[in-house]
């Protein structure tokens, strides 16, 4: 986490002697909040990297049957070509050689478009030579990205205007790039799904299901909505002490505070985004997100706010066979089912609720699991069963 923190500040030092760098920064945080600004990001992105607009996908799903595309955008010169993105997805998509190929990508990784091909499928696909000629991207570069949950965002600059390749200057500015538009789709995608796009800060307050946390100039909190609240006073992660937003145990504190440092904006320069996930057994873990919020004025007050932190619970997936389960540690059918919910972030009376049985009756099955296996808590009991996920 901190080796990945001081890689991504090098990056930043280094590419800020760009004059549009700070620019391209702020664009994607107002596009985040303000999907009308990713036209002026895409733009400059162009301009000081120096190429043929960019195809960004988010999208979810490892095959092509269950395949879920949440977002396609081409942009040129800071004009989306739908025209070109519709024409790709009905001619093109479903016989791409591509594609499966970019869904096995390694992370964070810059792959050129021609090692994505066979030798003989860069002279005979449709997709190389007919759609990448059209959108200038034969000589393009692919990066895949984590998205939330189990999703992925694709980035793929295309050809430089040049025509000279990639240089490491150009190389460079790319790697500076992504953590921003990364984190910029991923926090359009929260913002999204709360409804809340387009909010003014004091509207954010109002959003439901997602805890909003405002911080001023000094990294004190100025404004909370009523997730917030909550979150702070049950206190099992984040907390207020005299005012700041704190963390636990001390690890989480280091990285929210790092965190929080980035994004509030210094005098003359910009802020960073960035994120963390907490775990908080047997609950669901927090995505934490924190996001700068541009000053009103060149000379922002203190009091103004100055981030924007937003935290939702992260849905726990597990491919745990309850039958497997109930064989590995001799449960009976309804306490494999109970260890796998649990497992699954669920509390004691959602489970009561799900299983139409009274909580004490699934507290009872707990008890009898904890005698089975020498057990004293739920996390030991979650941790026995996360750790056979997969066993035959």
């Amino acid at each position: 986490m901190y080796d990945a923190f001081r890689r991504i500040t090098r990056w930043e030092d280094a590419m800020s002697n760009f004059g549009l760098y700070d620019d391209i920064v702020r664009s994607l945080q107002s596009s985040a909040l303000d999907p009308s600004s990713w036209s002026r990001a895409y733009e400059l992105i162009d301009e000081a990297v120096g190429v043929h607009g960019s195809t960004t996908v988010f999208a979810a799903g490892e095959k092509s049957s269950d395949v879920r595309i949440f977002l396609f955008w081409c942009y040129d010169d800071g004009i989306r070509q739908q025209e070109l993105e519709q024409r790709y997805l009905d001619d093109y998509y479903m016989d791409d050689e591509r594609i499966p190929r970019i869904r096995r990508m390694p992370v964070n990784k810059l792959v050129h478009i021609k090692d994505l091909y066979t030798e003989s499928e860069l002279k005979a696909s449709a997709a190389y030579n007919e759609a990448m000629a059209i959108c200038r991207g034969q000589d393009s570069l692919h990066i895949r990205l984590p998205g939330p949950d189990d999703s992925r965002i694709t980035w793929v600059p295309n050809d430089p205007r040049d025509n000279e390749g990639w240089s490491s200057e150009k190389i460079k500015l790319i790697h500076s790039v992504i953590p921003h538009l990364n984190h910029a789709i991923r926090v359009q995608h929260v913002v999204s799904g709360a409804d809340i796009l387009n909010a003014t800060l004091t509207e954010l307050l109002d959003a439901k299901g997602l805890a909003t946390i405002q911080l001023d100039g000094r990294g004190r909190i100025h404004d909370l909505n009523d997730r917030g609240k909550n979150l702070l006073r049950e206190g099992d992660i984040l907390y207020d002490r005299k005012g700041y937003l704190l963390a636990k145990p001390s690890r989480n504190n280091q990285i929210l505070q790092k965190l929080i440092t980035r994004a509030i904006p210094s005098r003359g320069s910009v802020g960073y985004g960035g994120s963390a996930t907490f775990a908080r057994w047997p609950k669901p873990p927090l995505l934490l997100q924190t996001h700068p919020v541009q000053a009103p004025t060149e000379e922002p007050r203190t009091w103004h706010t100055s981030t924007l932190i937003l935290i939702s619970d992260l849905p726990v997936r597990t491919n745990i066979d309850p039958k497997s389960v109930a064989q590995i540690l001799n449960l009976t059918e309804m306490e494999s089912r109970i260890a796998v919910m649990l497992a699954g972030g669920k509390t004691v009376s959602a489970i009561a609720k799900e299983l139409n049985r009274k909580e004490s009756t699934i507290r009872h099955h707990v008890k009898r699991m904890f005698v089975k296996h020498n057990l004293k808590r739920q996390t030991e009991l979650i941790d026995l069963v996360r750790s056979i996920a997969g066993a035959p």
